[in-house]
């Protein structure tokens, strides 16, 4: 730590050690100077449209969503190297919001049966949303609140012309100080130069806190007044593990920071001496460590930090980001690529897990009352059998070229098993029948999330070779 010695000052004189708590939602250490980010109040003129302004207004609209999804899209392709598919599936949310039909059909109703313009419609709707979610009693839930308000904010600043918020021209060893940031907005911090995060708002599981998770960037949120403590230039130490901040740190707690950071290069450096040992416990029972995967692309990852094969390979995102559903050659192609990367160790293939919250815009799926409790994954499947079908052929064929297996999703009974069990055959005659390649003995197992699963395990163990 280069600078652990270093007394460190704020720009309003204060000399006296301040140690602010709040929530570590993301891990490391920070020495750097502040860059507080004011709060973005969006203004926008309400106004009643006439009759004839409607169209306009429709178009205004219109332009606005497409405006806001090329914005997002062009965050996901900036901030997409290196990071998993799970943290994009943030910026996937906001993206499923534009496409919400019920939702951007709410706007259209209230510009035209209310004679509103579009931003103050816009935010009737998104404010109705918001005030749903912040009366659940789920934690996560509840914190969808900034997801729904980043998405309006975004499209309201594009009515009005004003721009996304980005911060750009800050410098090397910047800590950001803000009220609250939006997902997008962390998003798009240059991680380059960006050191450390904290906010007045927040928690663990709001969108902003994964995405500083994923960005690798020290993060604390919740810290209630920090805004109104620190100024811009300011020079403060954070602490991400502890959800620390301290603005004039003494001597004495700097170089107690620069050994826990020395100590914490020893850790890592030990650590990879370690990973390609086999895991034993001291007793000397065999432990194997395998890796949860989202993409094709998270194998180097795998490899370098010495997993033994997949235990779970979520393979969704082959549905979910293109406009159309992925052929068989497409799906064996990505397959075969991980099991032959990975094989002789194996590579456990969940099949579809989608309905619910992961609907492909292009499927143009009925909307249900409870979708978590209606069609999806192993049920979606099922009444699908053609699209299930397709995947299954996938997984048979790249099988024949390293350990691959099928993972079953969201199983309730027996029934279901032997229900997908007798496509898998259908699906293996028909390779057998084109001369194709396949793995006949291929392990099938199921995934026991369900109570009902878990209580009727022993009826449904008959029917597959493992469980998860």
């Amino acid at each position: 730590m280069s600078r652990a010695n270093t007394k460190i000052m704020s720009k309003s004189g204060r000399t006296k050690e301040t140690v602010l708590h709040g929530i570590g939602v993301s891990p490391g250490i920070a020495v750097g100077q502040v860059y507080l980010v004011g709060t973005q109040d969006d203004y926008f003129v309400a106004r009643v449209v006439s009759d004839s302004e409607i169209p306009g207004e429709i178009s205004r609209l219109e332009d606005a969503l497409i405006d806001t999804r090329r914005q997002i899209k062009e965050i996901q392709r900036n901030v997409g190297t290196g990071m998993r598919h799970g943290e994009m599936c943030v910026l996937d949310v906001h993206l499923s919001v534009l496409d919400d039909r019920v939702f951007v059909e709410e706007v259209l109703q209230q510009i035209q049966s209310e004679h509103q313009n579009a931003e103050a419609s816009l935010w009737v709707v998104a404010d109705k949303y918001m005030a749903v979610l912040a009366g659940l009693e789920d934690d996560y839930l509840r914190e969808r609140v900034a997801d729904i308000k980043d998405v309006a904010r975004r499209i309201s600043r594009n009515l009005t012309g004003a721009g996304a918020v980005a911060v750009h021209d800050v410098s090397a060893g910047t800590i950001i100080i803000a009220n609250d940031l939006a997902p997008s907005e962390t998003a798009a911090l240059p991680k380059d130069k960006v050191i450390g995060l904290a906010t007045d708002l927040g928690s663990p599981t709001s969108h902003s806190a994964v995405m500083a998770r994923a960005m690798q960037i020290p993060a604390v949120v919740g810290m209630h007044d920090i805004t109104g403590r620190l100024a811009t230039g300011d020079e403060i130490l954070m602490d991400g593990n502890k959800g620390l901040l301290i603005i004039n740190p003494t001597p004495s707690r700097m170089r107690a920071y620069g050994k826990v950071i020395e100590e914490r290069r020893h850790i890592e450096s030990d650590l990879t001496t370690l990973k390609n040992l086999p895991a034993e416990t001291t007793s000397g029972g065999r432990v194997v460590l395998s890796a949860n995967i989202e993409s094709a692309t998270d194998v180097a990852s795998v490899v370098a930090n010495g997993a033994e094969g997949v235990g779970l390979f979520r393979s969704e995102y082959l549905y979910m980001s293109g406009n159309e559903l992925p052929t068989e050659d497409e799906l064996y192609e990505v397959y075969k690529s991980v099991v032959v990367k990975l094989a002789p160790s194996p590579v456990i293939i969940r099949t579809l897990d989608i309905g619910g919250d992961k609907i492909a815009s292009y499927m143009d799926l009925p909307r249900e009352v409870n979708p978590f409790l209606g069609c999806r994954s192993i049920r979606f499947s099922l009444a699908v059998p053609e699209i299930f079908k397709t995947q299954l052929r996938a997984i048979l064929r790249a099988g024949a070229h390293g350990n691959a297996k099928i993972m079953y999703p969201m199983i309730s009974n027996s029934d279901e098993v032997v229900q997908a069990n007798a496509i898998l055959a259908e699906a293996a005659e028909e390779l057998r029948v084109a001369g194709t390649p396949y793995d006949a003995g291929l392990e099938v197992g199921v995934m026991i999330e369900t109570p009902s699963a878990a209580l009727t395990a022993d009826l449904i163990a008959p029917h597959v070779k493992f469980f998860s």
